[in-house]
């Protein structure tokens, strides 16, 4: 693992997932992963090997989503630079924060 790679709340995900034992769990994360190139095809099928389901790409930005026990796996792969948590910009409907 390269935890370089890794922002501080994806950090504090994938240290989350080891303490609980969810390494296994199915529920996805949404991850933003920046990697050193506009990926081509090989690229994008070591993203998916590392357990990465790739949704979109734009540039050098892909955003996908994983279980919180493979981003470990994800830094080991070269093209990617950085990863991050995708989090809303603002609160989704329905929530406790009234719109504005």
């Amino acid at each position: 693992m390269r935890p370089e790679k890794l922002g501080s709340a994806a950090r504090q995900m994938l240290f989350m997932a080891g303490q609980e034992g969810t390494s296994g769990d199915s529920t996805p994360i949404r991850v933003l992963i920046r990697v050193r190139d506009e990926p081509n095809d090989q690229q994008r099928r070591h993203l998916t090997e590392a357990g990465a389901q790739v949704h979109t790409v734009a540039g050098d930005v892909v955003t996908a989503s994983l279980r919180a026990g493979d981003l470990g796996r994800l830094t080991e792969v070269d093209a990617v630079a950085y990863v991050e948590l995708s989090e809303p910009l603002r609160p989704e409907k329905g929530t406790d924060t009234p719109d504005k």
